[in-house]
């Protein structure tokens, strides 16, 4: 029995040294693979101090129990084994807590981006509730400015209505009263033609009579005693017929020349047949009308200005003021353009001078045409007293009666 535990005994030390030496190999890659896990490591340690305790109590059986060799190793192969399955086991577990911690990581990372997200969100919201705000804030700015714009535009509309009323009634007026003084030369010229001086001797007592019935009675004997005196001396009073007959023609021709003989009725007829009204001026100047725009014809009836004015005034002074396109100009009475249209008003001529507008400030032209005063002032009152009051920026003025600067305004 001794003998065979001599032989034995190496066995179980080589069993013993090959056990340890893959355990310590175990352990050593246990502790390597584990190296990054506190865990694992603690866990490694506690299996290190199992392993040696079996090892011992391992050694202690086989001291006792005097196993064979072949069940020596096959129990050596079943520890290992069993060694093996509790290595993997570590490994699993430690796969799986490795699994858990990325899990987790990940968990917190997917997490942090959701915040990140989240707050760019929340500020690309707040960012577009600016850029509303600030867009409802601009176009509440736009439609205020366009409805100030707007009713700053129909006060000026308004305002150039009423003034553009104003001159029409003012025109009209300059009209109507243009108008009277045609309608009054019209009745003067059929007073004179009514007048024409008959050339005999009875169509003179006639118009003596009508027209003198009041004194017709007081000088009845004078009459009755010139019929006498031509009844008596008839044979000598062809030459006195002769001479009354040539003051008559005189008569004629005097009346002829101031336009209203028959001869400028055929041609105020034939004015008629080529316009739509005629009238006269009392300057020998024919006012016509066409297609709603007036000119102006001689007394021969050449067209002298063609028929382009909106309005024609009446002639003051020799000139008349005319309108186109809401402009305004002068003519003369030789139906002369001496100031094309340009002004926003001419008033009519008053000692030489005429008041012109342009862009809301006043001045003074000449009959010429020529500005005498600029249109500066905001006001220039008619002339009285030799002067003309002007304003300019609230302070008053005076002009002299040629437009020259009389007080400086102050």
């Amino acid at each position: 029995m001794a003998k065979k535990d001599k032989h034995i005994e190496p066995m179980l030390e080589e069993s013993s040294d090959e056990i340890l030496l893959e355990e310590t190999t175990s352990e050593e890659t246990l502790l390597e693979e584990s190296a990054n896990s506190e865990t694992l490591l603690e866990e490694s340690r506690e299996s290190e101090v199992l392993l040696e305790e079996s090892s011992d109590e391992v050694l202690l059986e086989e001291s006792a129990d005097s196993k064979t060799p072949l069940e020596e190793v096959d129990e050596k192969k079943r520890k290992a084994e069993e060694k093996k399955k509790k290595r993997k086991a570590d490994e699993a577990k430690r796969e799986a807590e490795e699994e858990s911690i990325r899990k987790a990581k990940a968990k917190v990372e997917a997490e942090r981006i959701k915040a990140e997200a989240e707050a760019k969100k929340a500020e690309a919201a707040k960012a577009r509730a600016e850029a509303e705000a600030a867009k409802a804030k601009a176009e509440a700015e736009a439609a205020k400015a366009k409805a100030e714009a707007e009713a700053k535009a129909r006060v000026e509309a308004e305002r150039i209505k009423a003034e553009a009323e104003a001159k029409k009634a003012e025109a009209a007026k300059a009209k109507a009263e243009a108008e009277a003084r045609k309608a009054e030369a019209e009745a003067k010229a059929k007073e004179i033609e009514a007048m024409k001086v008959p050339t005999s001797t009875l169509g003179i007592l006639s118009f003596w009579v009508g027209s003198h019935l009041k004194q017709a009675i007081i000088i009845s004997v004078i009459i009755l005693g010139v019929l006498l005196y031509f009844l008596i001396g008839r044979s000598h009073s062809g030459d006195s017929g002769y001479a009354s007959s040539s003051s008559s023609d005189n008569d004629i021709e005097s009346v002829e020349s101031l336009g209203y003989i028959s001869g400028d009725d055929k041609v105020y007829e034939e004015l008629q047949e080529r316009y739509d009204n005629v009238s006269e001026t009392g300057t020998g100047l024919f006012e016509v009308e066409k297609n709603n725009l007036y000119g102006f014809c001689d007394a021969k009836g050449d067209e002298v200005i063609k028929p382009k004015y909106d309005y024609v005034g009446s002639f003051t002074d020799g000139i008349c003021e005319v309108q186109k396109n809401n402009l305004y100009g002068i003519v003369n009475a030789k139906g002369q353009e001496v100031l094309e249209p340009q002004f926003d008003y001419i008033s009519s001529f008053y000692d030489g001078l005429a008041e012109i507008e342009k862009d809301n400030k006043y001045g003074l032209i000449n009959k010429k045409g020529e500005i005498v005063v600029k249109p500066i002032y905001d006001y220039i009152g008619s002339l009285e007293g030799g002067l003309r009051q002007v304003m300019i920026d609230d302070k008053t003025g005076y002009l002299n009666a040629d437009g020259s600067v009389n007080k400086e305004p102050q």
